[in-house]
């Protein structure tokens, strides 16, 4: 997800300063997309610091 962060938020920066110069023409429409994307980018890096947490969970009770 690190990996990926920098172009995501370049990527929500970028429409969002399209949106607001209205350089497209449906601007409401894109902003939500951009809205979707954030959204689904955010509930993913809620899923793998879950997951890395369980993992880390499991590691430590293999290890004793």
């Amino acid at each position: 997800m690190s990996e990926a962060k920098t172009e995501v938020e370049y990527v929500i920066k970028t429409g969002r300063q399209i949106v607001e110069k209205k350089q497209v023409d449906q601007p409401e429409q894109l902003s939500t997309q951009i809205d979707a994307v954030k959204l689904l980018y955010n509930e993913l890096g809620a899923q793998v610091l879950l997951r890395l947490s369980s993992l880390a969970f499991h590691c430590r009770q293999c290890v004793c």
